[in-house]
C-alpha cells in the first residue's frame, strides 16, 4: 500500500490534535491513521513522582522518538502497531497500548515532531531539513532554559494535572 505521511505540528493548544481527529472522523480509520507524539513520552518508572514532575516535557529528549520512527516505518510497511499510552497523572507510560492499523494516510501529530531529523525523514510533509534541525533546543531534558511557551506547557501538564489529580483530556488524549 502506498502511504502518505503528514506531520501536524504547532504550539500547545493550537488545535493540531483537534484537526487530526476531525480528519480521521471525516475520512474514516480505513483511510487515515494517527500517531500522537505525546503517546511516546519516555517511561520514567525509575524516578520518584516528584522528580518526574520536574522534567522538561517540552524537550525532544523527553520523547521515545526512536520507537515512534519504528512504528511509523511498520505502518508504512502495512503492519499494525501498538502505540503506547501515556499516563499524565503519574508522568510515565501506562502498561496499556492502543492498536493502530495501517492506512493510506498516516498523520503524525505533536509539538516537537519536526525536531527529529529521523522522524522528518519518514514524512512526506516535513519542513526543509534545516527547519527540522533548527528547532532542536540545546539543553537537556533535566534542566536549562526553555522558551516561555514551553514553560507554560510544562506548568499545565505537571502543575495543573497534579493539583487536579486527573489527566488532561482537553487535547483529546486517551486515558
Amino acid at each position: 500500500m502506498k502511504t502518505i505521511v503528514i506531520g501536524i505540528a504547532g504550539g500547545t493548544g493550537s488545535g493540531k490534535t483537534t484537526l487530526a481527529h476531525r480528519l480521521v472522523e471525516a475520512f474514516g480509520r480505513d483511510e487515515i491513521c494517527m500517531l500522537n507524539h505525546d503517546a511516546y513520552y519516555k517511561r520514567h518508572d525509575d524516578l520518584p513522582f516528584e522528580e518526574r514532575c520536574k522534567l522538561n516535557y517540552d524537550h525532544p529528549d523527553s520523547f521515545d522518538t526512536d520507537l515512534m520512527v519504528e512504528h511509523l516505518q511498520q505502518l508504512k510497511a502495512g503492519q499494525g502497531v501498538d502505540m503506547p499510552v501515556y499516563d499524565y497523572t503519574r508522568h510515565t507510560r501506562s502498561d496499556e497500548t492502543v492498536r493502530v492499523n495501517p492506512a493510506p494516510v498516516i498523520l503524525v501529530e505533536g509539538i516537537l515532531i519536526f525536531a527529529s531529523p529521523e522522524l522528518c525523514h519518514e514524512m512526506d510533509s516535513a519542513p526543509h531539513s534545516a527547519g527540522c534541525a533548527g528547532s532542536r533546543p540545546h539543553t537537556g531534558q533535566r534542566g536549562g532554559a526553555v522558551s516561555h511557551h514551553c514553560k507554560a506547557h510544562a506548568r499545565a501538564v505537571c502543575g495543573t494535572q497534579q493539583a487536579q489529580g486527573r489527566p488532561d483530556h482537553s487535547r483529546g488524549r486517551q486515558k
